[in-house]
């Protein structure tokens, strides 16, 4: 991996780009935050509360680092945001998944494609398709099945604790990106670590258009920028994504 442009004095390293992480933790505690290097003073919440409709949400914090050894002291953080409620699209369809990690939309089953495979087929939460896709990257599996989803809404996040245990040689692929001042990583799509074709990348970005900051480029490169203080609290707006 080569890295492009020079940091300039007083400069924090912010990257963009494909890039290849190992997972190193899970909504870990304060203690182990520290551990980490991640100074914060006060324990991170996770579990909150849509104020509208009291469902029950969670925040996902993967603390992640480059499989790189150029840039294999970079931690970040790649955050998902799931809710106890089920997901809808502004036409009022449902949206799907199944045990293989597939999503797609309708008002009911029956109207998902012949490409959707039907086992474990259930309407999905708010996040969870997202989410279910980075888990089944980072697997290398054909499906991911949790024997209690819903434990995660009360921060009981074992199961995923287990899965980055028995997997912990893996690594998944993702788009660093910068983000107001802000290393952070792009959630809306990713793939198994050690891919080299970046034509499904690049296609992916041309259809959808995503609305961050990448440099236009899936070769990883420097942003320079003067970086934020570094914050002490748990208070988590989507900003910061690094450490």
């Amino acid at each position: 991996m080569k890295l492009e442009g020079e940091i300039s004095n007083g400069a924090f390293e912010i990257v963009t780009g494909v890039i290849d992480f190992n997972i190193v933790a899970v909504n870990p505690t304060l203690a182990e935050l520290n551990e980490l290097g991640v100074k914060f003073k006060t324990e991170p919440e996770y579990l909150s509360a849509n104020p509208e409709t009291n469902a029950k949400k969670v925040r996902i914090d993967f603390w992640i680092k480059p499989v790189a050894t150029d840039i294999q002291d970079k931690l970040m953080k790649h955050t998902f945001f799931l809710e106890e409620d089920y997901k809808l699209s502004q036409a009022g369809k449902n949206q799907y998944i199944n045990n293989s990690c597939q999503s797609s939309w309708g008002m009911t089953e029956s109207d998902l494609p012949d490409w959707m495979d039907k086992d474990g087929v259930r309407k999905a939460y708010i996040g969870e398709a997202d989410f279910m896709d980075f888990l089944q990257k980072f697997s290398g599996v054909k499906k991911v099945v949790f024997d209690n989803f819903n434990a995660l809404f009360n921060g009981n996040v074992s199961e995923i604790r287990d899965l980055i245990k028995i997997k912990s040689g893996n690594s998944v692929q993702l788009l660093a990106i910068e983000k107001n001042g802000y290393q952070s990583t792009f959630t809306r799509y990713c793939m198994r670590g050690g891919n080299t074709n970046m034509a499904r990348w690049q296609a992916y970005l041309d259809k959808n258009n995503p609305n961050i900051n990448y440099q236009n480029s899936l070769s990883v490169k420097i942003w320079q920028n003067q970086a934020p203080e570094i914050p002490t609290s748990n208070e988590d707006n989507g900003l910061p994504a690094w450490a």
